[in-house]
């Protein structure tokens, strides 16, 4: 269902924003400049508000991923929440991709892609 798959991206980009214990002013821009794109209901803003308050719960964002094809998208918006650059961040995305099961092939063409992305 749209509203699950929707809600489990939101979850993992704001579990990747809090990878270092904080969200940052350009995570928090990312996580909302998704928001419009996907043109969220009130329903789904106020999970995010909640989310946004509760601690990182990386079980939740792995539990969500129910296929190969869920779990690379889970990566890829926790990818794009973020500056993979920073050593919280990169530690946090080599976790992720452990728990979820990505290949490092599909990991480093994810990390292409989002950087083809953000140079557009």
């Amino acid at each position: 269902d749209a509203q699950r798959l929707n809600r489990a991206l939101l979850r993992a980009m704001i579990g990747a924003a809090k990878a270092d214990g904080r969200i940052d002013d350009a995570e928090q821009r990312r996580i909302l400049e998704h928001l419009d794109a996907q043109s969220i209901d009130a329903a789904d803003r106020a999970f995010v508000t909640e989310q946004l308050g509760q601690p990182l719960d990386l079980e939740a964002i792995v539990a969500d991923a129910t296929c190969p094809e869920t779990a690379a998208e889970l990566y890829a918006a926790s990818l794009i929440a973020i500056d993979p650059e920073r050593p919280a961040e990169r530690g946090y995305l080599a976790m992720l991709a452990a728990r979820l099961g990505l290949a490092p092939e599909l990991v480093s063409h994810l990390h292409a892609n989002v950087a083809l992305a953000r140079n557009a």
